[in-house]
């Protein structure tokens, strides 16, 4: 009886395994309640393509995977443009300052 209960139990559990590559599951949180978003996706047959996107279970919040690649995209952009500035003119000034003490 023991062994019939154990293949029972492993008929019915499942197996989650992911077929689906999510790039940003587990470090997006929703813009509306703040809870983790999990990855979905969609195939539309007509243009032969999946879709990604992150939902949020509790208040239905969907963001898609490009515009979130995009925004991260723009975000490092301008993340270095600062930098080359701050180190194009902040930077010899701030040394020059230093090296010159009055």
């Amino acid at each position: 009886m023991w062994e019939n209960c154990q293949v029972q139990q492993q008929k019915n559990s499942r197996s989650y395994q992911r077929y689906q590559t999510y790039l940003f599951l587990q470090k997006l949180k929703c813009p509306v309640c703040g809870r983790i978003m999990g990855g979905k996706a969609t195939y539309k047959k007509k243009f032969d393509r999946t879709y990604y996107y992150y939902g949020c279970n509790e208040c239905k919040n969907n963001v898609k995977e490009d515009y979130i690649e995009e925004s991260i995209l723009e975000l490092l952009g301008d993340i270095f443009e600062y930098d080359s500035v701050v180190n194009e003119f902040f930077l010899p000034m701030i040394k020059s300052k230093i090296s010159n003490p009055k």
